[in-house]
């Protein structure tokens, strides 16, 4: 058993960066505690800042839950956290302080709760049960532990890097309009500006017309600056640090 624990940190550690989704995440870390043996069941729920359900995935007496729901205890189940730690449910308390969205574990007879908090919200839980009365050692507390704040920190890793991502493609759009608006306004001006030295103009005239061309110019600078802001903003992020490894050895 001591093996399996070593080997599904070892897979968590291993796995759940290469995956891109929530769902992934969430998926893969089900698996993994499934393939454990430990535990009779389990779940993780994400929920959105409303305190709505958006995902569940599991495996036990739950079934994979994608729909989101509008009832889900969220005010009784954010009284179980008055800190950011394991939180165990004996059986009598599962009747008692269970919330409305995990009446799939009611039945067990010990659970165990995991908050994912981030920023002072709780945007979801980790759940491991069993049908038994189950007490809860020290060791077992430290491998709950290391599985809860793995999962935990990849899941909010990913939440971060998805707004991330958000914000930066809002941002190209803006900047794309920006300097599309700029061209636009700056063809305006040097077919005005062409328009008008054309004429005969005085040598006051003369002046403000050099005065616009040099504006012109440097507005034509600005929207060179906007389009290598654009190239940089869609360059792949990255660590720009460390030593270069032989290709050959990299899987090594």
């Amino acid at each position: 058993m001591e093996a399996k624990k070593t080997e599904a940190i070892t897979d968590l550690l291993r796995i759940l960066p290469e995956k891109e989704t929530v769902q992934g995440i969430c998926t893969q870390s089900i698996d993994i505690l499934k393939g454990i043996k430990e535990f009779d069941a389990s779940t993780i729920s994400i929920f959105n800042d409303e305190g709505i359900l958006k995902l569940k995935s599991g495996y036990g007496y739950i079934s994979d839950v994608k729909e989101p729901s509008s009832d889900i205890g969220y005010t009784a189940l954010l009284e179980l956290f008055p800190e950011n730690k394991w939180v165990i449910l004996a059986e009598w308390k599962i009747k008692k302080t269970l919330p409305k969205n995990f009446p799939e574990l009611s039945k067990l007879n010990t659970i165990a709760l995991f908050p994912i908090i981030n920023d002072k919200k709780l945007i979801g839980v980790i759940t491991v049960g069993y049908k038994k009365p189950t007490k809860f050692s020290v060791e077992k507390m430290r491998f709950l532990n290391t599985i809860g704040y793995i999962i935990s920190n990849y899941l909010i890793s990913l939440l971060y890097l998805n707004d991330l991502k958000s914000h930066l493609a809002h941002l190209q759009e803006v900047i794309k309009s920006m300097r599309h608006n700029f061209a636009n306004d700056l063809q305006s001006i040097t077919l005005g500006l062409e328009l008008i030295s054309s004429t005969n103009l005085t040598e006051e005239q003369q002046k403000f017309v050099r005065i616009l061309n040099n504006a012109k110019t440097s507005a034509i600078k600005r929207i060179a600056d906007l389009r290598s802001m654009k190239s940089d903003l869609e360059r792949e992020v990255k660590i720009n640090i460390g030593l270069k490894l032989d290709e050959k050895n990299v899987e090594l």
